[in-house]
């Protein structure tokens, strides 16, 4: 069954992503694969538990009125855009970068906090929240332009910057082979056009697609 898949995928994406070496890479060693880590839990792990957990089961995490009063908020592009940018960017704050290296706790909560911006990012796409329908595609294909550009702007920073941001990947070369320059280069380019690639992408489809769906249109 495909609901099966999609959240075996989000499984299999999650362990990718928090266990050895991408983790033990992304806690100690390399700006890269900590960008790498985070990209798999906004980008793969939250669309594909929000597509694979089954219906009943988002209908009774979402039951609360609280929380359906907050995900009404959060499906309003400008406020989604807000927080994706807030959670993104600032755990890549040098002060939780450095925090993480040394604490599972806070490796645990901000591995959290991606996920959950990962999800924040996609509801207004791909909808399955009871009582939360998706934005109609044009607006959708622009909400998903400014996702692509707007948390990444970190990335011209990795990317343009002289000095390493982050000391606590100073050896970075001793594990992969890159300077810790380098390996903040690399981090910026990978940053940058995996969000640009997939979020574009997917609003392309949304746009192909919009003509053969009278209810999206409407």
């Amino acid at each position: 069954r495909r609901q099966i898949r999609v959240f075996a995928g989000a499984c299999a994406a999650s362990v990718v992503a928090l266990t050895w070496p991408l983790a033990d890479l992304a806690a100690h060693w390399s700006l890269t694969a900590l960008v790498t880590q985070r990209l798999i839990l906004v980008m793969a792990v939250a669309p594909m538990l929000l597509l694979g957990l089954p219906y009943d089961v988002i209908r009774w995490l979402t039951r609360p009125a609280a929380v359906d009063t907050v995900l009404v908020r959060l499906r309003t592009p400008p406020v989604a855009i807000a927080v994706v940018t807030v959670l993104v960017v600032g755990s890549m704050a040098p002060v939780l970068v450095r925090a993480q290296a040394t604490s599972a706790v806070v490796r645990g909560v901000l591995d959290g906090a991606m996920v959950a911006a990962g999800l924040v990012l996609w509801i207004p796409v791909l909808g399955r929240v009871p009582g939360i329908l998706p934005l109609k595609p044009v607006v959708r294909f622009g909400y998903l332009v400014f996702q692509a550009v707007v948390p990444a702007f970190l990335s011209f920073i990795y990317i343009f910057s002289r000095h390493p941001l982050y000391s606590v990947f100073a050896r970075s070369h001793a594990a992969i082979g890159l300077r810790p320059l380098n390996d903040q280069q690399m981090a910026g380019f990978v940053s940058k056009l995996t969000m640009l690639f997939t979020l574009l992408t997917v609003g392309a489809v949304v746009l192909a697609r919009a003509p053969r769906s009278g209810a999206e249109l409407g």
